[in-house]
């Protein structure tokens, strides 16, 4: 399990004393630990992807917002730390396989719009960006 293995690597980072990767292992840790509390027991491998994708959707809108006002430094922090994230993460899906998805949602529900980017996105959660899913929803059937 995901959980699991974030917390073996936070083993290794603390005997190999890397200080900055230890920083990141133990955030995400404390995330799912917060999420197993809240789920009364273990954390499955789907809710810790929902629980890093959200941390990664943190760190990408904190370089936006660094790299905005000339903070290098910390810009450079979220950075690696997003680095970290994907490790985790499984591969993303690519636009083309997300438009042939789209596509489909469509031709079987009849739904545009808004309705159809929430259709997709409870099919895809977690292998597609959901930016991306709004895009091209926009794109093709708006």
């Amino acid at each position: 399990m995901l959980y699991q293995q974030l917390k073996e690597e936070q083993l290794k980072a603390q005997k190999a004393q890397d200080a900055k990767y230890l920083g990141v292992i133990r955030l995400l840790t404390s995330e799912l630990s917060y999420k197993a509390i809240e789920n009364k027991g273990e954390v499955s491998d789907a809710e810790a992807i929902v629980v890093l994708n959200k941390e990664a959707k943190k760190r990408v809108e904190s370089i936006a917002m660094y790299e905005k006002y000339n903070d290098v430094a910390r810009a450079d922090q979220e950075k690696y730390e997003l680095e970290i994230i994907k490790r985790y993460l499984p591969e993303l899906m690519g636009e083309e396989e997300v438009s042939k998805i789209v596509d489909e949602v469509a031709k079987e529900s009849g739904i545009t719009g808004g309705r159809l980017i929430g259709l997709v996105s409870a099919k895809l959660k977690g292998k597609a960006d959901g930016s991306v899913i709004a895009r091209i929803v926009n794109e093709k059937y708006k």
